[in-house]
């Protein structure tokens, strides 16, 4: 999809009023356990609430969740420095991973 940048520049600017105000959040899709998993990681290591969001969406949705996300990724990269929402994933991955290992893997 093609980024609208009037709803990108929306969701920055919003997301800078709710930061200054107290209130970090931010927009995923979450699915099962570790999706649980992402959203209490957030929460517990940084204070962002992440809001569910659902895949079928449109530009205009989009591009303002997009917005809004970045200022997040600032705040959680000066706390731990850059590609550290990066590096959140790659915990969510290995979780995921873990988990499907051991509900679908077959022992030899």
């Amino acid at each position: 999809m093609r980024l609208i940048q009037e709803e990108y520049d929306a969701g920055r600017a919003q997301a800078i009023v709710d930061q200054n105000s107290g209130t970090r959040k931010m927009y995923a899709e979450l699915r099962g356990a570790w999706g649980r998993f992402y959203f209490d990681l957030m929460r517990d290591r940084y204070g962002v609430f992440v809001v569910q969001v659902s895949d079928i969406t449109s530009e205009g949705p989009l591009s303002y969740q997009r917005g809004y996300n970045s200022v997040v990724r600032e705040y959680v990269e000066s706390i731990d420095g850059p590609g550290a929402l990066n590096r959140v994933w790659d915990e969510v991955t290995a979780f995921r991973t873990a988990l499907y290992k051991k509900h679908f893997d077959k022992p030899d």
